[in-house]
């Protein structure tokens, strides 16, 4: 991994990236049971995992693409989690919190300048 500035990755950004890989994980497990009852969501659910999985080991290595996509990713959990698109839940709220998070600590000036 080259980094500008820096020969090291936040600890921040890895965990973030590890959270991705995980749910990317999880999201192809799923998407592959998800084929023998709903054959389109199933596919969804295989290509999403892949596109978290590539976003996570990306993230790792500090990619400006992942960076970006990073961030479009979690404003949109926030909006799918909004009251104005899903009824008010303990999920959506945590989902919202946690999605607020990460993109405040992604756009942070001191993670922002090291990706590349």
């Amino acid at each position: 991994m080259s980094h500008i500035g820096t020969s090291y990755s936040p600890r921040g950004v890895g965990i973030v990236a590890n959270l991705y890989i995980l749910a990317g994980i999880a999201y192809f497990v799923l998407g592959i049971f998800s084929l023998f009852f709903a054959v389109i969501y199933g596919i969804l659910m295989i290509g999403g995992g892949v596109l978290f999985i590539a976003f996570g080991f990306a993230l790792a290595d500090l990619r400006r693409w992942a960076w970006w996509g990073s961030i479009i990713i979690n404003i949109g959990i926030c909006i799918v989690n909004s009251p104005l698109i899903t009824t008010l839940s303990l999920y959506s709220v945590i989902g919202m919190a946690i999605a607020i998070i990460v993109i405040i600590y992604l756009i942070s000036p001191n993670i922002r300048h090291q990706v590349q």
